[in-house]
């Protein structure tokens, strides 16, 4: 008998592939999820620091595998201390270079308004 676990590995591969990304890519979130916790963790011992924020850095891990009726959208990205949450694709995470972008033109965005507004 084959182990279907190679054939798995593949697919998995086709799915994350298909959404843009690949197993082991390193994201970005462009979202906050205070909840997260109520879904991995201890709800006791939920502070402000446990929360998924914006710029937080994850690894892309496999295609969603949650319930819901855009799971299709989703991928599974664990996140610090191993946390896993399933992130929309195309919404909830970017690329750790776009990130970079998104700093740099923000950063230059406020040194042109703080020039704009010297009276010198």
């Amino acid at each position: 008998l084959s182990s279907s676990a190679p054939l798995d590995a593949v697919v998995r591969r086709r799915v994350v592939n298909a959404l843009g990304w690949s197993i082991g890519d390193e994201c970005v979130s462009t979202i906050t999820h205070k909840d997260w916790w109520l879904e991995v963790g201890d709800v006791s011992t939920i502070t402000h620091e446990d929360w998924l924020k914006v710029g937080d850095v994850g690894k892309v891990v496999g295609p969603g595998d949650s319930s819901g009726t855009d799971n299709a959208q989703r991928l599974l990205v664990e996140f610090r201390d191993g946390k896993r949450l399933n992130m929309l694709a195309k919404k909830q995470i970017i690329t750790v270079a776009e990130h970079r972008r998104q700093v740099v033109r923000l950063a230059f965005q406020h040194v042109l308004k703080e020039a704009a507004n010297d009276p010198e």
